[in-house]
């Protein structure tokens, strides 16, 4: 777990807040820290539903092009949930 992760669940467990962590190690420390998280995937969908973004195609594209892995599985689940299959 990197310096980042570290911060964003130390913060989160001393104010009572969701974090926003991607890492399966991250998520095991933050559910032992009883740390609710939220992943990247989940917040686009939020993003969506609310209106505030058409599509989240582009925003998993951008990702990638810089080096973000999303499992194959994960991609296809995003986009059916999102209606952008």
């Amino acid at each position: 777990m990197g310096t980042g992760e570290v911060a964003v669940l130390s913060y989160a467990a001393q104010h009572k807040l969701v974090a926003l962590v991607d890492e399966r190690r991250a998520r095991r420390v933050a559910q032992r820290l009883n740390v609710p998280v939220v992943g990247s995937g989940t917040l686009l969908l939020a993003l969506k539903s609310q209106g505030l973004v058409a599509s989240i195609k582009p925003a998993l594209a951008a990702w990638a092009k810089h080096g973000y892995f999303v499992s194959p599985r994960l991609l296809e689940q995003l986009l059916v949930r999102a209606g952008e299959t």
